[in-house]
């Protein structure tokens, strides 16, 4: 099946641009966010494949991060296409696996809800293809077939 997944990045930056590395299951893409960034992946699928878009934010070092002067560096999931359409409950059902510095408390292992990724870290989201069925029950919409 034809399938069209699209991920908007964003960043901030208080030292360098953040790195990424985007994918659906073993289609890569490692991209320096510098501005607003389409990733997308046309990808022709078997019917109830399950898939995992994943962002890994890597690289970030302590000066990346500046908290005197309120300066950050961070990744930013702004929106997310399936086959065109975009709906904000799709980045909410993503799960954020940062990995936290040595002097960083409390250290939480999953956050959910989530789209300012400001440590090195994997958010990633669980689809089934065919997406619009993946789409009807995650949105709620009832029974499918």
């Amino acid at each position: 099946m034809n399938t069209k997944i699209q991920i908007l990045l964003g960043q901030v930056h208080a030292h360098q641009h953040p790195t990424v590395r985007v994918s659906v299951d073993d289609h890569t893409q490692n991209l320096t966010i510098d501005c607003d960034t389409w990733v997308t992946f046309d990808l022709n699928l078997p019917k109830d494949k399950q898939l995992t878009l994943a962002v890994e934010y890597y690289g970030k070092t302590i000066q990346d991060c500046i908290p005197e002067k309120n300066l950050d560096t961070a990744i930013l999931i702004k929106d997310i296409r399936l086959n065109g359409i975009s709906n904000e409950k799709f980045i909410w059902n993503g799960i954020y696996r940062p990995v936290y510095p040595d002097y960083y408390e409390p250290k939480t292992a999953e956050l959910y809800n989530i789209t300012y990724l400001g440590f090195n870290g994997v958010w990633s989201l669980e689809l089934t293809v065919p997406l619009y069925a993946w789409m009807h029950k995650t949105l709620g919409f009832g029974w499918t077939y």
